[in-house]
C-alpha cells in the first residue's frame, strides 16, 4: 500500500470526488472552475512541497476540502456519492471547523489527534494504520500443531482485519470459529 502523506491523501480524495462529480453532475462541476483547475492531474507538481511550506499547503487542501463539502451538503444526489462521503470522512478525521460571528475557519488537527482508523487511501477506505505495523491490514492465522510431525500442519482459521485492530482479543474468536467448523 502506498504511503500517502496528509497532503497527498487530501489531494487524491479531492480528485476522486471531482472526477465523479464531473462524470455524474457536470453542471455542478462547472460551477467549481477555479477549484477544479487546481486539482487537475497536470498540476501535480504544486502539491510536491518543501517541508517549510507543508503546513501552509495542508491548510490550503483542508480549506479546499471544506469548500467542496459545504455547497453540496443539501444536494442528495451528490451526498449519496461514495466519493463525497469519503471527502466528508477525511475532513471529519483531519480537520475541525471553528465558527465565529464573522467567519468560519478550518483548523487542521495535529497528527496525534488523527485516529488510527482514519482514511489511509481513497481506493481502500477500510485500511487502517498502526504505528508498529504501518498502513493496511493484518491477518490472524491459526493452524494445527503436531509435535511428532506425523501429521501435516493445517490452517484452521484465517481472519483479516484493518491494521489498527488490536491482536489482544484475536485468540478466542479463532478458537470458537475453528470449533464451530468441525
Amino acid at each position: 500500500m502506498a504511503h500517502l502523506g496528509r497532503i497527498r491523501l487530501f489531494v487524491k480524495t479531492i480528485r476522486k470526488f471531482l472526477v465523479n462529480l464531473k462524470r455524474h453532475h457536470a453542471e455542478q462541476y462547472q460551477s467549481l472552475e477555479e477549484l477544479t483547475r487546481r486539482y487537475e492531474e497536470k498540476n501535480d507538481g504544486q502539491f510536491a512541497v518543501k517541508p517549510s511550506e507543508s503546513s501552509r499547503t495542508l491548510q490550503q487542501v483542508g480549506d479546499d476540502c471544506f469548500a467542496l463539502i459545504e455547497p453540496f451538503r443539501d444536494r442528495e444526489a451528490v451526498v449519496a456519492m461514495s466519493s463525497y462521503q469519503l471527502l466528508v470522512r477525511l475532513f471529519g478525521e483531519q480537520c475541525l471547523v471553528e465558527t465565529t460571528e464573522t467567519a468560519t475557519c478550518v483548523i487542521i488537527k495535529p497528527n496525534k489527534e488523527v485516529p488510527s482508523d482514519s482514511l489511509q487511501t481513497p481506493p481502500d477506505p477500510d485500511a487502517g494504520y498502526c504505528g508498529h505495523k504501518g498502513k493496511g491490514y493484518q491477518v490472524q492465522v491459526m493452524e494445527t500443531y503436531s509435535p511428532d510431525k506425523t501429521q501435516p500442519d493445517l490452517i484452521t482459521h484465517v481472519s483479516v482485519e484493518a491494521a489498527h485492530e488490536s491482536d489482544a482479543n484475536a485468540l478466542l474468536p479463532a478458537i470458537c470459529a475453528s470449533k464451530s467448523s468441525t
